[in-house]
């Protein structure tokens, strides 16, 4: 059966469906939470595995005494999820603890290095940028013909394969 078409029905504009660009961002940005959640989390368990870290730094250098002073003094004889809590917690006040090697605390250290590595980042983010917008949009407008499947190539082997500069 055929109905009628209003000629109304046909002009009418279709909306997008999404959110577009700006909902995209923003849920990039929201799923940083959960990123660094799990990124700490896995830190925190993997220096735990070979027991506490100060063993596994200085334990055949101090005497049994010395070392179980010192792990009592980081708090290592605590149970996993009271060490874990404070951990998290003191990450949230912006305390990253101290070193192992030379207890200096951790910020002081990430502020002292941390602007080459910012700027670094900032670089390779341009670097980037520069390189993958062009590269999408022919990747885009040749949608599933030679050069997007080279392009698609391309960017798996860069992203995959590590990059050693001999100075």
């Amino acid at each position: 059966m055929v109905t009628a078409v209003d000629a109304a029905d046909i002009a009418k504009p279709v909306a997008p469906k999404g959110g577009g660009l700006w909902r995209y961002i923003l849920v990039r940005l929201l799923l940083i939470i959960p990123t660094v959640f799990i990124l700490v989390t896995v830190v925190f368990v993997l220096m735990r595995i070979t027991g506490d870290p100060i063993t596994a730094a200085l334990g055949g250098r101090l005497p049994p005494d010395q070392l179980a002073a010192r792990i009592a003094q980081a708090g290592y004889d605590r149970p996993l999820i009271v060490q874990y809590l404070e951990y998290v917690g003191g990450i949230l006040r912006g305390d990253f603890g101290t070193t192992l090697t030379d207890n200096r605390p951790v910020i002081e250290i990430l502020l002292q290095y941390g602007s080459a590595t910012l700027e670094l980042a900032i670089y390779a983010l341009f670097v980037a940028l520069l390189i993958g917008i062009p590269f999408g949009l022919i990747a885009a407008y040749k949608r599933d013909r030679w050069p997007d499947a080279t392009l698609r190539i391309g960017a798996i082997l860069g992203y995959a394969t590590p990059i050693f500069f001999v100075g």
